[in-house]
């Protein structure tokens, strides 16, 4: 196998399809045969991949987001609960509905192992606190409560790492900065497979939040249009930017400028910004 020459579209393609899209800007790009070098030589793994910190920052946001949907929903059950009299304790109790409870810890407890993981102590504890022997529903309620705030305020205060230092080790900005750099430097190229690589990644994640199939991605583009997560007029910019794509990825330079990858950078930081957000 021979070493693909610096910025040669086999190059950039091997970058573009590794894993984290690794490809650093200002620099020339060399794969050989599953690594990407400066021109220097030097082995660069300090970047972390952008395609990727989009889909990590996104679902750190839901994490934030389905705390407090939870937390809120936790305070209306807290607020329902009604005296009940107990046959086995022969006296009156304080209890709250346990199809209520029930649906509030299935969807607490998957969130903890998303934000926390299943071997957390956060997890754990949840778990341990769900029944107790002579206890109440509502007194089961209330110590899975204290953990899940627990939770909360670990996971909004940074002190889980598994997120939080994904999102943070973005050393080199966004692969859309650097395609924005590759451009500059007259490899429109590179730039239009970087943006390429960034937008399916977009879609991809879309699909997933929308219970939607993976497939190609003028399927996959087709389907999120039918399921209303976008407009047809969108549908028409992403097919648009996939052809841009696709066209840089064959090499087939005469079929778009420089300004049009510079448009499709441009729509699909938009792109990200406006359903991904």
């Amino acid at each position: 196998m021979t070493d693909p020459a610096p910025h040669s579209l086999a190059a950039i393609q091997k970058c573009a399809e590794l894993p984290v899209g690794k490809i650093w800007a200002h620099k020339e790009v060399r794969s050989w045969p599953d690594k990407c070098y400066s021109a220097e030589g030097e082995d660069d793994r300090s970047v972390v991949p952008t395609a990727r910190r989009y889909m990590v920052l996104k679902m750190e946001n839901q994490l934030k987001r389905r705390f407090k949907e939870l937390a809120e929903q936790a305070e209306r059950l807290e607020a329902s609960k009604r005296m009940e009299y107990d046959k086995y304790l022969s006296r009156n109790e304080e209890r709250i509905d346990s199809n209520a409870l029930l649906n509030w810890k299935v969807k607490a407890k998957a969130l903890l192992v998303n934000a926390c993981g299943e071997t957390s102590q956060h997890f754990k504890h949840f778990e341990g606190s769900e029944s107790s022997p002579y206890s109440t529903n509502l007194s089961n309620f209330r110590r899975m409560r204290a953990v899940f705030e627990a939770a909360q305020e670990d996971y909004e205060g940074g002190y889980l790492a598994s997120v939080h230092d994904l999102v943070r080790a973005d050393l080199f900005g966004s692969e859309l900065e650097q395609a924005s750099e590759l451009l500059k430097s007259r490899y429109p190229v590179a730039a239009a497979v970087i943006a390429g690589v960034v937008l399916e990644t977009a879609i991809r994640e879309l699909c997933a939040r929308n219970q939607i199939p993976f497939a190609k991605l003028d399927k996959m583009n087709a389907d999120l249009a039918k399921a209303g997560v976008y407009n047809g007029i969108v549908q028409k910019r992403v097919t648009h930017l996939a052809a841009v794509r696709n066209s840089a990825a064959h090499g087939n330079e005469s079929e778009f400028k420089s300004y049009d990858v510079k448009a499709m950078i441009e729509q699909v930081e938009q792109f990200l910004a406006t359903h991904l957000s």
